[in-house]
């Protein structure tokens, strides 16, 4: 590839995109449109848990031996990895099968993190510009 994004076909918006230079690192991210502003009312905190819980999953499959990360916006969800060129189809697909297939039976870990996107909140919603913000974009 040189220097040009490239699209893989017959896959949904999957795209390639060199670096200019040589590097051992390789850099994926993931975005799925949808985020806490596409959330009912009453499911409001959601999509945030589920990022929390898929990252975590993930981060366990791999001993949280590699960077990662992960975030949701209003209106998209991300999911990141950071590896090296001879693990990264490793990576990929436990990455990958995280996101895709996830398990979601590990009950532990869906409390830890329920309760850890309630602080998170109840943070985020003692700044009442934050507060506003958000019930502004809720009502759009």
């Amino acid at each position: 590839m040189s220097g040009v994004i490239k699209k893989l076909a017959n896959a949904p918006d999957i795209y390639f995109i060199p670096f200019p230079t040589k590097t051992d690192e390789v850099y994926i991210d993931v975005y799925f449109r949808g985020g806490m502003y596409d959330e009912p009312k009453k499911d409001a905190g959601l999509t945030h848990t589920l990022e929390h819980y898929l990252w975590t999953m993930f981060g366990e499959k791999v001993n949280y031996s590699i960077e990662t990360n992960a975030q949701v916006s209003g209106e998209a969800s991300r999911f990141y990895i950071e590896t090296t060129q001879h693990k990264a189809i490793a990576h990929m697909q436990a990455f990958f099968n995280s996101l895709f297939t996830p398990d979601f039976t590990n009950q532990d870990v869906f409390n830890r993190e329920r309760l850890t996107i309630i602080n998170e909140l109840n943070t985020a919603f003692n700044d009442t510009e934050d507060r506003l913000h958000y019930i502004f974009r809720r009502t759009l």
